[in-house]
């Protein structure tokens, strides 16, 4: 097993075996300090993957030295508080804990899913976990059988297969913010965080809440930037990354750490996606070490096929192809941790529609109608449209699975990680900071919502920070030409699928239906969701071909 995940860790392997139970960690130094060991204490033994962002306010409570590794951490939380211990644990992680006095397993994953947990539990009671599926397909006795309901469910967006099922039979996934125990050859998980379960923020004032807000982020920025190893940032022509990489530029400089490397994806070829003149107004701020990336030379169905080489997971990511990129020119300039701007329009409820929701079912409709108009001028659309085609079929629904979508953002990372993990790079997400999140997810709607503008309070703390172009941009430009572009470009592999691949989906999509998205495609302008049938199509068909040989475990 661990040597299957050898590739994901440069810095070697560790192993811990008593009687029955075998834990095997791959090393990948990423935060300062000792860590990646196996950490043994007594009768206690821990495997992890984390990054523990709370340790002065740990290290206090639980009396331990203040260069104490993150495993070490954990484990005394667990000794201190049990179950509980994954609550009181703030930053990214996945670890398994053996304890020999209760013969019991307890795992956990951090409260977004920013790392991955595996596991399979054989009907003889066995019971196995990895990082990485590949890993336990490895394992003699794992079957090595494809999940068919799960590649339909998946195909075709049908709701209710349980989000804890994988491409794998028999293979399962631990959800974000959940814990596992094992114990005599039963399994319990249990859910110890709740986003739906936040306390509202009330503070004095608009600029109190402005310089929360700012405080959050940098402290969310200064803790991932613990590493013995250059940190760098992704810069986009969008609010979030630039965000980011402008507070952290400023943690260097206070600690005289010099320039800080960022990288931006460039798709000269494609210009209606192409954002590097907003990029540029950001890197002229100065402090930065700039690295451009291009975007728009990678073929998205090779890169598919090297991704598939790397992992046993399947990939339906339209943006894999400038992930890719991203990875391979982050590590060509020897940065092992990148920071991303995922998190903020996703899971703080920041998007426009969102906050016009919640200012709706808190009964201001004066200020939501203000609010549309506004917001329709910005837009430069009439205001009636808005609210039909963006806003009103949120308001309907008002039962929002916000459970289901962080488990969708979960499988996300469980791709982009082991994605950059093969370049030997972690990826580090601010605005998943728990501190940060809560704080945003309890304000006030008006203060997410104002004058017209999506992420208000983020706006006014970057205001004088970012460039104004930036800062009050009311639409960035999206990738989707990109993806379109790539997809024409490789007509060739389409066609190959057609002629070679299309079979393997026959019991789980309509051909016709595909034939038709690709005649779409040869014609002309396709819409976004054609687009993606047809990708998620020519992705489920490479990964099939690609996993219908087992792995062996040596």
């Amino acid at each position: 097993m661990t040597a299957r995940l050898l590739r994901f860790g440069p810095d070697g392997i560790a192993t811990w075996v008593r009687g029955p139970v075998a834990l095997g960690q791959i090393l990948r130094r990423t935060v300062a300090g000792p860590s990646g060991e196996v950490e043994a204490q007594g009768d206690l033994a821990l495997v992890a993957d984390a990054r523990i962002d709370n340790r002065g306010d740990l290290v206090g409570a639980l009396g331990l030295a203040p260069d104490a590794p993150d495993g070490a951490l954990i484990l005394a939380a667990y000794r201190r508080w049990g179950d509980e211990a994954p609550d009181h644990l703030l930053g990214d992680f996945a670890f398994a804990l053996w304890d020999a006095s209760r013969r019991r397993l307890f795992c956990a994953r951090d409260p977004f899913g920013v790392k991955p947990l595996y596991y399979h539990l054989h009907p003889g009671g066995r019971f196995a976990f990895a990082t990485e599926t590949g890993s336990l397909l490895a394992l003699a006795g794992v079957p090595w059988e494809f999940n068919e309901a799960w590649i339909s469910s998946h195909f075709r967006r049908e709701p209710g297969l349980s989000r804890e099922d994988t491409s794998y039979r028999g293979i399962l996934r631990l959800l974000p913010a959940h814990t596992l125990s094992w114990e005599s050859g039963r399994v319990s998980i249990r859910r110890y965080w709740d986003s739906l379960r936040i306390p509202q923020v009330r503070l004095g004032s608009d600029e109190a809440y402005v310089e929360a807000f700012r405080s959050h982020l940098t402290e969310a920025v200064r803790c991932r930037m613990r590493s013995p190893f250059r940190v760098g940032a992704e810069v986009s022509g969008g609010l979030d990354s630039p965000s980011i990489a402008c507070t952290a530029r400023d943690l260097l400089a206070r600690g005289g750490g010099g320039l800080l490397p960022t990288f931006s994806l460039i798709a000269p070829d494609v210009p209606d996606c192409d954002e590097k003149d907003a990029i540029e107004l950001v890197l002229a701020r100065g402090g930065f070490e700039p690295h451009w990336v291009r975007a728009d030379t990678l073929s998205p169905l090779d890169v598919l096929d090297r991704f598939h080489a790397v992992t046993a997971a399947p990939c339906s990511l339209p943006n894999l192809a400038m992930s890719w990129a991203l990875a391979e020119g982050t590590r060509k300039a020897s940065v092992r941790v990148l920071f991303g701007g995922l998190g903020s329009e996703t899971d703080q409820e920041q998007r426009f529609r969102d906050q016009f929701k919640s200012l709706i079912l808190r009964g201001r409709w004066i200020t939501a109608a203000r609010e549309v108009r506004l917001r329709s001028r910005r837009l430069g659309s009439p205001p009636l449209p808005l609210l039909q085609a963006r806003l009103w079929g949120k308001v309907k629904n008002r039962t929002v699975d916000w459970h289901r979508v962080e488990a969708l953002q979960g499988q996300v990372f469980e791709t982009a990680g082991p994605l950059f993990a093969a370049f030997g790079i972690e990826m580090r997400y601010p605005y998943l900071d728990r501190r940060l999140f809560e704080f945003c997810r309890g304000i006030p709607p008006e203060q997410r919502l104002g004058q017209g503008w999506d992420r208000w309070i983020q706006r006014r703390a970057m205001n004088g920070i970012l460039p104004d172009p930036v800062c009050w941009r009311p639409l960035r430009r999206g990738y989707a030409p990109h993806f379109l572009h790539a997809l024409r470009t490789d007509r060739g592999a389409v066609e190959r699928f057609f002629h070679e691949d299309l079979p393997l989906l026959s019991a789980y999509t309509d051909p016709e239906a595909l034939r038709q998205a690709h005649r779409s495609l040869l014609e002309g302008p396709v819409p976004i969701p054609t687009a993606l049938l047809l990708w998620k199509a020519l992705s489920l068909s490479r990964w099939i071909r690609a996993a219908s040989h087992p792995l062996t475990s040596g």
